[in-house]
């Protein structure tokens, strides 16, 4: 009777897995060029990876219009709904769960597909006649085209460049053209260039495969009223164009530096305009417009004084914030130096109104101070429960790796870590030896509540059903150390929003 009992609760639980696993048997396309992966479903997210045009994706949730949770490379986040494109029969594509140290959960069982008859063979395809030389200007219609070595996509590339830049077209083959680009000769691909004479697409190509279509053509603005005359230019690159006044919308479209327009409202900290082209109109924060009404008769105005910089005895500090920019001066127009992720040292030598001056890697700067903190990176102890003191001792340890590489299947100081080699390296220099892969260091230890954290918990976090796909190490305070992706490398993170709601288990070892 007992083994009868076995037998069925098995069963049950395999078929419930089987059930639970094939909501995630989705597949798509991603259509864009460094596509965001995002550990959130919004634009104010952490970049957790970035994903080339082309790479698939496995699908896990579309219950988001806007933003689909996907798995891919071993990482599991959310890109970008428009981004992803789907098959025509989406939902009958393998079953494929990956975790962050690369294993594979399931395996792919693909059904058979139906026999088809073979097609008619296709005759050998004709070469495209390369017609006789030209000389003719044209531009860059699009954002990120790629300036290749040949008429094809297996050609090297020689640079990327954006919408705007003029081009001299000077021969076609097939849907390429040779065109020369600040006196460097090379193909772009012909849909991508405008010529100047027609206004029109250089050379008509075959309507593109799903992963590939193109974004479709922005409907003229002529339904926007501009009823105050203002004005503005854009100041920085690749500020975007959204849809509505929130960095959850809709990128419409990408501009750089001194791109004009005219701006026909104003909600909160957006401003609503039309840019010049007359076919583009949206949303742009305020930060990344400079308005350039002229008005009649102004009293003279002298020019806004920069903030001096106060200098400060130096003292050591650090980032408290995920991709921030480190500037060249104390404004937001100024160069970007760098980017950089919560727990990166740096010394702080002055302030500059808002903004404080800082050195980091023996570069001087500037990093706006809501992103800095004084002092050094320390484990704060729980207040609710005693702390450990060798999980003390652990979290202390981990966080000095803040800043090392992220490295899939890493597992020390050397080469960099993953997320569960983080874990496993750190453990192993106190003397414990745990499962080298996340769901499976979910067994060692005890089970801990989440209201009695220490510092020195592993954290394991869902990636559908209950599997763990990734781990890290509390440090107290809310916060947690891990090896997050190979952007960030090691940093530490917020043990809120999307983490905390993703859903995790903490175990204690010690």
């Amino acid at each position: 009777m007992r083994k009868y009992l076995l037998r069925t609760l098995l069963l049950t639980l395999l078929l419930s897995a089987f059930f639970s696993i094939s909501a995630y048997a989705e597949t798509g396309t991603i259509t864009g060029s460094d596509v965001n992966l995002r550990s959130g479903p919004g634009m104010n997210y952490e970049v957790i990876d970035s994903l080339a045009r082309g790479t698939t994706v496995t699908i896990i949730d579309r219950s988001n219009a806007n933003w689909y949770s996907v798995s891919v490379n071993g990482r599991t986040g959310f890109v970008s709904a428009g981004y992803v494109s789907l098959p025509q029969n989406a939902g009958d594509g393998d079953i494929l769960i990956v975790d962050d140290d690369g294993a594979t959960l399931v395996p792919a069982e693909t059904p058979a597909p139906a026999a088809t008859p073979a097609p008619a063979p296709t005759p050998a395809a004709t070469p495209a006649p390369t017609p006789a030389p030209t000389t003719e200007s044209g531009t860059i219609n699009a954002m990120y085209v790629r300036f290749r070595s040949g008429p094809s996509t297996d050609s090297s590339i020689l640079g990327e460049y954006n919408k705007g830049t003029a081009v001299t077209i000077t021969d076609t083959s097939g849907d390429w053209l040779a065109v020369t680009i600040n006196g460097k000769a090379g193909y772009v691909y012909g849909q991508y260039v405008t010529r100047s004479d027609s206004g029109s697409a250089a050379t008509p190509s075959p309507s593109p495969s799903p992963a590939t279509t193109p974004s479709p053509t922005p409907t003229p603005a002529d339904t926007v009223v501009v009823s105050d005359g203002r004005t503005g230019v854009i100041h920085g690159n690749y500020v975007r164009l959204r849809s509505g006044p929130s960095t959850s919308s809709t990128i419409v479209d990408i501009f750089n530096d001194g791109t004009q327009l005219s701006i026909v409202g104003e909600e909160g900290d957006w401003f609503k305009v039309v840019l010049a082209d007359g076919f583009h109109n949206g949303y742009i924060s305020k930060q990344f417009v400079t308005e350039t009404t002229p008005v009649s008769a102004p009293a003279a105005t002298p020019e806004p004084t920069p903030s001096p910089t106060v200098a400060v005895s130096s003292e050591e500090g650090y980032i408290t914030g995920n991709n921030v920019r480190f500037r060249s001066a104390a404004s937001m127009s100024a160069g970007i130096l760098g980017e950089y992720n919560s727990g990166k040292a740096l010394t702080i030598t002055g302030v500059s109104g808002d903004w404080t001056a800082v050195i980091i890697d023996g570069q001087s700067g500037y990093v706006y101070s809501s992103y800095v903190a004084r002092g050094t990176i320390t484990v704060t102890p729980s207040e609710s429960v005693g702390t450990s003191p060798v999980g003390q001792q652990v979290a202390e340890f981990a966080l000095q790796y803040v800043g090392y590489p992220y490295v899939w299947a890493g597992a020390s100081p050397n080469v960099g870590f993953d997320c569960s080699g983080l874990v496993y390296y750190t453990y192993s220099q106190f003397g414990y030896t745990l499962p080298r892969v996340a769901n499976d260091q979910m067994s060692a230890g005890v089970h801990v509540d989440h209201s009695d954290l220490q510092p020195g918990d592993i954290l394991g976090f869902y990636s559908g059903s209950n599997y763990v796909g990734h781990v890290g190490i509390y440090i107290g305070g809310g916060r947690f150390v891990h090896a997050s992706t190979s952007t960030t490398g090691v940093i530490i993170s917020e043990l809120a929003g999307w983490y905390d709601n993703r859903g995790y288990e903490a175990r204690r070892i010690v």
